[in-house]
């Protein structure tokens, strides 16, 4: 039996900062009754950004704590009705919690999905799930306290989807009905309320128990920046406007206008969420040349501006740090030249396949993270949240 319950997730035309606790607190004591007894409560991981969040690599994959011993602790908050009928994600109903898989319910990816292996298992992994079975097994056993991943990465969304300069509150102009004023294709018709979509479910999260709290939030994004300064003339990020055209005001192509908006949006995650939880930022495939000189010229100077800002200590953003992509990570694309029977899989005009890292190297760059998150809350590097 699915329980359905009144929670309000896109409270557009409302304040949010007064409105949108309240509404995920009244709802909390009745959506416990769909929630797994946490042993402690849950420690709560997020996952936001773009493709390689949610995790578009192929190729097979393995994590040596992929057990039944530590998954059975991991849980996550989604959008899908019992875990698998895919919900449409303005539906109004409390997401249920259920246990987490390594496909995670972000927007429009069903956690049952047929994959098949282990070629073309679009989506199979995530660095979420390798961080969070990580994180489980050296801190959440010791402390009692199973792990609840909030996913609300989207595919192809690029930094002003997340961060809008003209509507800089979440949920702001959320029924303005802007976008389908510009014809934007589906699904990113849905991406004005990312932003305002994450805070809400974190929010929800943490007020399901007393002593639930987020501690870590996993950021991945920027491939989709690079499309609008490629050297071909391409006018739309996936039917988003890159040229200046109707009312859309032109966002600043540049490292330096995603470095602001990219802190804007962590600054507003900590401000409505009361914490100033880690964040770890990632980075993209190595090898990924931005499709064009002039996108690769911007990704260098975007990866050296956030591994220059993003550090602990830095004013900049509170506890956000720069996590560069393990040296043995490849794309879908090296990873099946490197694999002479995978490669008659391998398209090499097939931009996805050189942006998107492969399985494998997700589970690594989840690896990598937590390692990096763990010696610096061993060491008090980070600021207390």
């Amino acid at each position: 039996m699915t329980n359905r319950y009144p929670i309000v997730l896109f409270l557009a035309l409302l304040n949010f900062s007064h409105f949108a606790l309240a509404a995920a607190t009244a709802t909390a004591a009745a959506a416990t009754a769909a929630i797994p007894a946490a042993a402690d409560g849950f420690d709560i991981i997020v996952l936001g950004g773009q493709s390689n969040a949610v995790g578009f690599g192929d190729g097979p994959w393995e994590d040596e704590l992929n057990l039944p011993s530590v998954n059975t602790h991991l849980f996550q908050i989604g959008r899908a009705n019992n875990g698998c009928e895919h919900l449409d994600p303005w539906d109004q109903s409390p997401p249920a919690i259920y246990p987490a898989k390594d496909v995670l319910d972000n927007w429009f990816m069903s956690p049952c999905q047929p994959l098949a292996g282990p070629i073309g298992q679009l989506g199979a992994t995530n660095v979420a799930m390798s961080f969070a079975r990580r994180y489980y097994e050296n801190i959440g056993r010791q402390k009692n306290r199973d792990v609840l991943i909030v996913p609300a990465a989207l595919g192809g969304s690029a930094s002003f989807l997340w961060w809008d300069e003209r509507c800089p509150s979440p949920g702001c102009g959320v029924d303005t009905g802007f976008y389908e004023k510009l014809h934007v294709a589906e699904p990113l018709r849905h991406a004005k309320g990312l932003l305002f979509d994450l805070i809400q479910r974190v929010l929800l999260a943490t007020t399901l128990a007393p002593r639930n709290r987020v501690v870590a939030l996993l950021w991945l994004q920027g491939e989709s920046d690079l499309f609008c300064v490629s050297d071909s003339p391409r006018k739309f990020v996936n039917g988003n406007p890159c040229n200046q055209g109707g009312p859309l005001v032109l966002p600043q192509w540049s490292s330096a206008e995603w470095l602001i908006r990219t802190s804007a949006i962590f600054n507003e995650i900590h401000r409505e969420t009361h914490s100033n939880f880690p964040i770890l930022v990632g980075g993209m495939v190595r090898s990924f040349t931005g499709w064009g000189r002039a996108g690769a010229r911007l990704k260098e100077q975007m990866i050296a501006d956030a591994t220059r800002t993003f550090q602990p200590g830095n004013s900049f953003v509170t506890n956000a740090v720069y996590v560069p992509p393990p040296a043995e990570s490849r794309s879908t694309f090296e990873e099946f030249n490197l694999r002479p029977q995978l490669k008659k899989f391998a398209n090499p005009k097939d931009p996805s396949q050189a942006v998107h890292f492969s399985n494998q190297s997700l589970q690594n760059y989840g690896r990598v993270m937590f390692e990096d998150y763990f010696s610096r809350i061993k060491s008090h590097a980070f600021v207390e949240f």
